[in-house]
Formats: C-alpha cells, sequence, structure tokens
C-alpha cells in the first residue's frame, strides 16, 4: 500500500501573511483544573477512526476497539467511548473540514495523517495535549489508585519517554509550540525479496541487500546474468521465466512508491527537501522555510540535481521501477506488490512492510529485511562511504488530532487515548493492524512476542514439477505445476514475524524519521513525485537530459 496523506483542502496556516492576526490552535498553557484521577467523570467522547471490519461476519477490527473500551470502562466507568468508522484518512478529513464551519458537530478525536492537522488550525479548536500529558492527575505515568477518585500511583505502561521519539515529534512540527496529534499506529517500510530466485540463481549467501552499493550490484548481476545453464531450475512461477526474462519486462527492484523513495534517499544522502522552522521568526512557514530543494529564487540545489540525475540514471539501466512508472508504463495501476507477486516481474520490493500479507500469497519463498541504508557518496561515485550505517525508515500511519469541546469529554478523550496506546493496547493495535506500535514497550508484550517467535521458522522448499506447455504472449511455453509443502499461513507467519523484528530495531535503533509537516509538504510531495515521473519517462540523454532536470525542479518548485 502506498503511504501518503491526500488532503482534500489545504488552507494557510494563519492570515498573519496578509498582516492580519488569524485563530491559533488551543494552545493555552494553563494548567488544567482537575481535582480528581477522572475515575469519577461521567462525560461522552466521540472518535472519528478509519477502522475497518473485511469481513462483516468476523468484525475484527471492531472486536478490537470493543474489547479496548470494556477495559477502560473497569476504571472509567462513566465515560463512554462512541466511536464511528468513518472510511480511509480522506474520508475522515473530508467529514473533519465539513464540520469545521459548526463546531458542534466535531468530534472529541479523530483519526488523521499529520499534516492534515494544518488545515483544522484556523478554526481554533485544536487542542494542545501538552498540559494534558504533563498533568499530575490525568497525565502520562500515572493512573487511578484503586478505590479512591483523588489519588494515582505510578503508571510504567504510559510514560512518556516509553514512546517511539519519531512518532512524538510528528505531532510537535507545527509552527505553534506544543503537541497537535498523537500517535496511534505506524507504517514504515521493509525490503522483501523472492529467495528462492536469488538463492537458486545468484547463488545462497552470495549476494547482499542491506546497502544501496551491494544492491546496485546484485540487480547488475541479475539484469546481465546468462541463464543457459539455470533455465533447468528456474520455473518459479507459473511460467518459466526465459520468455520474459528481457530487458523491460524484469526488472530487479521494485520501489512500491517514487515520492517515499525520493524524500527516503534525501533523508539519508542529507539532500535538501523539507522544513517547518519559522526561520524569519514572522510567525509563519513560508514557502523558502518550507521548500529546501530549491533556493527562494527557485535554482536547484546542487546535491538535488545530483540525485535525480543518479536516480535517473539507474531507472534507464532497468535496474528498478515504482507503481507510479509501471501506471505511465501502461501496465495499470496495480503497483509493484503485483508485479513481484503475482507476475513476479521483479524480485526486490521495497514497500509498507504492513503488506507481509501479500507478500505471503505466491507461490515461490520470500524473505524480507530492513530497507536499506544509503549515503551521498554514491552522488559522486560509485562507493558509499559507509556501507555500515544504519537506514533511515520514514514513518507515516495514523495520528489522533484532539478537539475543543467542554473540560469534562476532553479529559475523557486524553484519558481514552492514554489508555488505547499503554503498552498491551499499542501491542494489541499493532497486531491487529499489521503495524508498528508506538511504544518500544509494546514489542516485549505477549502477543508480539509470541509472533515474533516463529522468525527463524523459513518455509520449506516448494515442490514444483513440469506442467503442460501453454501460450505466453504468443510464446508456447513450458509451465510448472507447484504444490507448496509451506501455506500460505505459514509464510504469512514467517513474514510477519520479521517484520516485527525488524519494527523492534527500527525503534530501538531510532532509525524511522518523518518528513517536514507544514502547510507545503503535501503539495511538496506532490510536486516532487510529478517532476520524477517526467524525467523517468524521458528519453533525453547528455546535455539535453540535464537542461530538463533542472527545468523540472524548478517547475515543482514553481508549482508548490
Amino acid at each position: 500500500m502506498k503511504l501518503k496523506s491526500k488532503s482534500l483542502l489545504y488552507v494557510l496556516l494563519v492570515s498573519a501573511v496578509a498582516g492580519i492576526t488569524g485563530c491559533k490552535p488551543n494552545s493555552s498553557k494553563d494548567e488544567l483544573d482537575v481535582k480528581t484521577n477522572g475515575t469519577d467523570l461521567t462525560t461522552t467522547v466521540k472518535f472519528y477512526t478509519n477502522l475497518y471490519d473485511k469481513d462483516p461476519e468476523n468484525p475484527t477490527e471492531s472486536k478490537m476497539m470493543d474489547e479496548i473500551i470494556a477495559d477502560f470502562n473497569k476504571i472509567y466507568p462513566n465515560i463512554k467511548i462512541e466511536y464511528e468508522k468513518v472510511g480511509q484518512y480522506a474520508k475522515v478529513n473530508e467529514r473533519i473540514t465539513n464540520e469545521l464551519s459548526t463546531p458542534s458537530q466535531l468530534p472529541n478525536m479523530a483519526v488523521c495523517y499529520p499534516d492534515y492537522v494544518v488545515n483544522y488550525f484556523d478554526s481554533g479548536k485544536v487542542l494542545d495535549m501538552d498540559k494534558y500529558m504533563n498533568n499530575s492527575m490525568i497525565g502520562f505515568g500515572v493512573q487511578p489508585k484503586e478505590g479512591s477518585t483523588t489519588e494515582v500511583i505510578e503508571d510504567s505502561t504510559t510514560k512518556y519517554d516509553d514512546f517511539n521519539k519519531a512518532f512524538l515529534a510528528e505531532g510537535q512540527k507545527y509552527i505553534e509550540e506544543g503537541t497537535y496529534s498523537l500517535p496511534w499506529y505506524k507504517n514504515s517500510e521493509a525490503l522483501f525479496y523472492n529467495a528462492d530466485v536469488l538463492d537458486r540463481v545468484l547463488g545462497a549467501g552470495k549476494y547482499s541487500l542491506t546497502n544501496w552499493e551491494d544492491l546496485l550490484s546484485t540487480a547488475r548481476t541479475l539484469l546481465n546474468k546468462k541463464f543457459e545453464t539455470e533455465l533447468s531450475v528456474y520455473k518459479v512461477g507459473y511460467f518459466n521465466h526465459e520468455v520474459r526474462w528481457k530487458k523491460g519486462e524484469v526488472t530487479p527492484i521494485g520501489y512500491d512508491s517514487l515520492d517515499n523513495m525520493y524524500i527516503t534517499f534525501s533523508e539519508m544522502m542529507n539532500v535538501p527537501y523539507g522544513g517547518n522552522k519559522d526561520e524569519n521568526g514572522n510567525g509563519v512557514i513560508d514557502k523558502a522555510e518550507a521548500v529546501k530543494f530549491c533556493d527562494e529564487n527557485g535554482n536547484p540545489d546542487q546535491k538535488v540535481f545530483n540525485m535525480v540525475k543518479m536516480l535517473k540514471s539507474w531507472y534507464d539501466e532497468g535496474i528498478y521501477t515504482t507503481s507510479e512508472m509501471l501506471d505511465t508504463e501502461g501496465k495499470g495501476n496495480y503497483g509493484v506488490w503485483n508485479v513481484y507477486d503475482y507476475n513476479q516481474e521483479c524480485f526486490i520490493y521495497i514497500n509498507g512492510s504492513k503488506n507481509a500479507w501479500y507478500g505471503s500469497q505466491n507461490s515461490f519463498r520470500g524473505k524480507v529485511i530492513g530497507t536499506p541504508s544509503i549515503d551521498d557518496g554514491l552522488l559522486s561515485g560509485t562507493a558509499m562511504k559507509d556501507k555500515t550505517a544504519k537506514s533511515k525508515a520514514m514513518s507515516q500511519g495514523a495520528n489522533i488530532v484532539f478537539f475543543d469541546k467542554d473540560n469534562d469529554s476532553n479529559i475523557g478523550a486524553w484519558l481514552f487515548y492514554k489508555f488505547l496506546t499503554n503498552s498491551k493496547n499499542s501491542a494489541k493495535v499493532a497486531e491487529q493492524m499489521s503495524s508498528m506500535p508506538v511504544r518500544t514497550s509494546s514489542y516485549n508484550e505477549a502477543n508480539l512476542t509470541s509472533v515474533m517467535s516463529s522468525k527463524d521458522a523459513y518455509p520449506e522448499a516448494i515442490v514444483r514439477t513440469a506442467g503442460e506447455k501453454k501460450e505466453f504472449n504468443g510464446v508456447l511455453t513450458d509451465t510448472v505445476d507447484f504444490t507448496p509443502n509451506n501455506n500460505q499461513s505459514t509464510n504469512y507467519t514467517y513474514l510477519q514475524a520479521n517484520v516485527y523484528d525488524i519494527y523492534k530495531q527500527y525503534s530501538v535503533n531510532e532509525q524511522t524519521f518523518v518528513a517536514p509537516v507544514s502547510q507545503f509538504s503535501y503539495s511538496t510531495r506532490s510536486a516532487v513525485e510529478s517532476m520524477m515521473k517526467n524525467i523517468l519517462r524521458s528519453e533525453k540523454t547528455g546535455t539535453e537530459l540535464d537542461n530538463l532536470i533542472t527545468s523540472e525542479i524548478k517547475e515543482a518548485y514553481k508549482n508548490i
């Protein structure tokens, strides 16, 4: 699944750009008037979610939420939680946008992408959660003392410093000081690969995928491999690959999201991309402060030019493709999962790591590792400065924004959020949503340790025999009958276990990062994607290509 925010409406942060002071978020730093621990509170909390039950007969996501609410009500019996399954992020955002003009209709809390929140600031209804998080009676790290409404005890399951720092920071990177959204569950990227193909063709243990220098070498070996001696064993899917192993039909690497690739490379290679600091102190984030790949006059940064040219050269070499480019190439907007999984035209695939399920629905055995590292050594040469450095993986996914309603329901919403994201429930949500928990300690919860216990249980090889000849692309070719002695659930269990082990390493090693959030962040991402598509599809070379890259970067900046 491609991970990106798709807001329907982006407005300026404040009208101070025109010299007029507009509304700001509810950022009062006054102490909350809280005299009890919340157990005596009677109120109703309205929560807009993106929960979705694929099977109405087995509503797993609703069941998960109902169980969490039931446990919450054992502590806070008179705080009623009414959650609504509104739809995907864009649907929730559309609903919120429509209700901002009539604040009484707003919920107390709603799932969101963090950059959606910028759209809501002008309403003055977005709550700064700092005063709730830090309150001595109801904040992080405390829970009600049993039998008392006025006393609290330490709660290790809701400590502030147990949160993944990058996840928390995403909701604090707005122009206004404070915390205006909080993480619920997150996703990042990982590298999946067809181990059956790579082990047979390259030799088990004879290739590396952990950094882009080695990954390029592996991809080039695959592109240049002569299969005369391997064809007898290279029967990996329904059709043999003799017919398809041609440049343009088989591409070694698929990167699902072109803009994710661009942003992640920018982060690891120290290439300017975006920002959200009020550098000139005028109270707003202007374009020059939010968009960094050109200077304020629209001239491209040299490192940006070099990175784009590098990505273009790799693409022209046939090393990688993306879902966006597959669509451009007329293969339909089905993404590289289908190419990797069913058509087997990509053997290495970088995508949101929650998609382990899709990687298990195939006729081969897949493996998964963390995303490969890269540094700016490859901008000017063929060698990285440090191939052993940890990679960076972009974090995306669900945050929760809170709206100012009344004091009691504001507190009730906060108490429910704190319970929803304690160590145990964060692990429960993560397993159900195939996502990252927001707390590091959640990886030690029984359900996730049970999942990760299968990370070494690599499925047995698949038995394949020759099948009937069938026509494929106008050529009569051999087929393969395969009878997996590892079923799909076993394959999924293995992949899921390794995904969570990768998640844990990302959290422990602080490898996740978030793209800067501003009113320009969505349009910047869209402009970069459009720019890269235009450059990658071009057939120009030499000076003409250099001129095209420069003009496309300038045009992207102009369009933001």
